[in-house]
């Protein structure tokens, strides 16, 4: 999977992560028969919780299965459509400011930058973690690498 086609496929999980999690609140709107009729065909926190589950997997797979060009892909924040990946390949290295085992990442240590992505100001990374998987994280997890 490239890039692009990662970015095209992020947005239909976004909406399908977003009826999943706004479910209940709409439920909720709908009056107690509706609560009533979903729980009869299944729907409760236990599905929620496995769909969330089953969501989460299938976004670290469709990560792992990135290939990524040495290429700036947008190289305009303005150009239209802007895909969201400003640019792929090897972008340096920054520092994690906190560990946290489940993502395989170690407070202090230089992780290897391999796309940025985002919409405005916030900024996703992906890098490659402890694991030797492409992990994705918010830029503000990480601070620039000091000149030693």
């Amino acid at each position: 999977m490239t890039v692009p086609e990662y970015n095209e496929w992020i947005r239909k999980y976004q909406g399908v992560s977003c009826f999943v999690h706004c479910i209940n609140h709409a439920l909720d709107k709908a009056g107690d028969e509706a609560v009533r009729q979903m729980a009869c065909i299944g729907w409760g926190n236990e599905t929620k919780q496995m769909l969330n589950e089953a969501l989460q997997a299938l976004q670290e797979k469709k990560h792992s299965e990135i290939k990524f060009k040495k290429s700036v892909l947008t190289k305009n924040i303005d150009d239209h459509p802007y895909t969201g990946i400003k640019c792929a390949g090897y972008l340096g290295e920054l520092v994690a400011k906190k560990t946290v085992k489940e993502l395989g990442i170690t407070e202090g240590k230089k992780y290897k930058i391999v796309a940025k992505c985002g919409y405005g100001d916030v900024e996703d990374v992906l890098f490659e973690n402890d694991k030797e998987e492409i992990g994705h994280l918010g830029s503000w997890f990480f601070k620039e690498v000091e000149d030693e």
